[in-house]
């Protein structure tokens, strides 16, 4: 497009987060007991509002697959929203209302994702996911979709997966090899929690100066 703004005027500052925050001690096992999940039980969590464009069917889908071969695993699934009795209508269907909690909404994230093994993203659309960023400061490998922001952050193979959407069966693959693999799974913490650097608040804000002060700069050049 002749129109098009040239791509040198175009400047993007991703969110950040408070890392910080997902880097204090907390007594796992204590956590757990509040859900009733064991210390040797395996938990893979995914955190957002109940809503159709967060896929959480697919990972129900998921969970399914990943029960019958793992039955010490448990499915946390935190955030409210319209479609909690549907899913959990699903989760009955499917058989595995037993081993897939309801956390509802929480205000203790930094517990949560401390207390999980591994974090999981199924939406079918995102903007710049401010859950990944801290299940990686968190140090958790991830499992995201491939829409929004997900690919710019998450490295495929590195730091966690990235899957096709609705494509649950991958989703239980990669949870499946994290599970069997806890070496591997440890080494994609240490590398998520390495790339989240980049994506503080505190870069965030900096950068955001930085672009008032490139532009007050402009603006007196402009003026003359």
């Amino acid at each position: 497009l002749h129109d098009a703004l040239p791509i040198y005027k175009i400047i993007t500052i991703h969110n950040g987060v408070d890392i910080s925050k997902f880097q204090t001690y907390v007594n796992i096992n204590k956590k757990r007991e509040e859900f009733g999940i064991k210390s040797d039980d395996k938990v893979i969590t995914t955190i957002g509002r109940l809503h159709q464009q967060k896929g959480h069917c697919y990972f129900l889908k998921a969970a399914q697959i990943i029960g019958k071969k793992k039955p010490n695993v448990k499915f946390l699934i935190v955030g409210d929203g319209p479609l909690e009795n549907q899913l959990k209508a699903t989760s009955d269907d499917l058989e595995i209302n037993k081993s897939v909690i309801f956390a509802g909404l929480r205000e203790d994230i930094p517990q949560i994702l401390a207390m999980s093994d591994i974090s999981v993203l199924t939406s079918l659309r995102e903007g710049f996911s401010i859950t990944v960023l801290e299940s990686m400061a968190a140090g958790k490998p991830v499992i995201v979709t491939d829409v929004g922001g997900n690919s710019e952050v998450v490295k495929h193979g590195k730091t966690g997966f990235i899957i096709h959407p609705k494509a649950y069966e991958a989703l239980a693959l990669y949870s499946l090899n994290l599970i069997n693999n806890q070496e591997m799974a440890k080494k994609m913490g240490q590398e998520a929690k390495k790339r989240v650097l980049n994506f503080s608040i505190d870069k965030m804000v900096k950068k955001t100066e930085n672009l008032y002060d490139v532009l007050l700069v402009s603006v007196k050049l402009d003026r003359g």
